[in-house]
């Protein structure tokens, strides 16, 4: 016996749309190369690496695979991304900013991605794992940065206590529902 397997044939919306993706990522893709041939070309500091994460943090917010891109994870990356890009714009082209500017921004997407959990924690639970996670980094590097630099940083350590206090709320929240949402993220039985 045959059995013939039919799949409904993709709407035209979702064709066009893995279409465009493909075509935004050959575009990416060359204007990298490009600011990397450019920056090469015209020597002097490397721009082209800051050209280069932007270009990244654009596709991977707009182009996003996963199955958990939700509205806290997608943010919870783009504060991520944004992050590493301040911070490198600040090592690479205009020094002496990004320890003041970046943890008030991380400060502040924390507490406006933690009130959009706590709106509708239910709907939300599997972006509460990357948001927790971005939390316990956002404490750790709070202490480590300054353990490690000689003055006391206020803008990392009022990070630190905020993430540190969201964290709490979100496991006092969450209950052992978290450690659920934690499994099932990890793949772990």
């Amino acid at each position: 016996m045959k059995i013939k397997v039919t799949y409904p044939a993709p709407d035209k919306r979702s064709a066009f749309m893995r279409v465009l993706r493909k075509v935004c990522i050959w575009v990416f893709l060359f204007a990298a190369v490009a600011a990397a041939a450019v920056n090469l070309a015209i020597g002097g500091k490397p721009w082209c690496i800051v050209v280069i994460w932007s270009i990244f943090t654009a596709a991977s917010v707009l182009f996003s695979p996963l199955v958990e891109a939700g509205p806290i994870a997608q943010g919870t990356r783009l504060v991520l991304n944004t992050a590493v890009l301040l911070t490198l714009i600040d090592a690479i082209l205009a020094p002496g900013w990004a320890a003041t500017a970046v943890p008030i921004m991380v400060a502040g997407s924390l507490i406006a991605l933690s009130c959009l959990l706590f709106i509708e924690i239910k709907r939300h639970r599997v972006g509460s794992v990357p948001l927790t996670m971005s939390m316990g980094a956002a404490v750790v590097a709070s202490l480590i940065y300054n353990v490690v630099t000689d003055g006391l940083n206020i803008p990392m350590l009022v990070l630190g206590c905020v993430a540190l206090c969201l964290f709490i709320a979100v496991c006092a929240t969450m209950r052992g529902r978290l450690l659920f949402e934690l499994k099932k993220y990890f793949h772990l039985k």
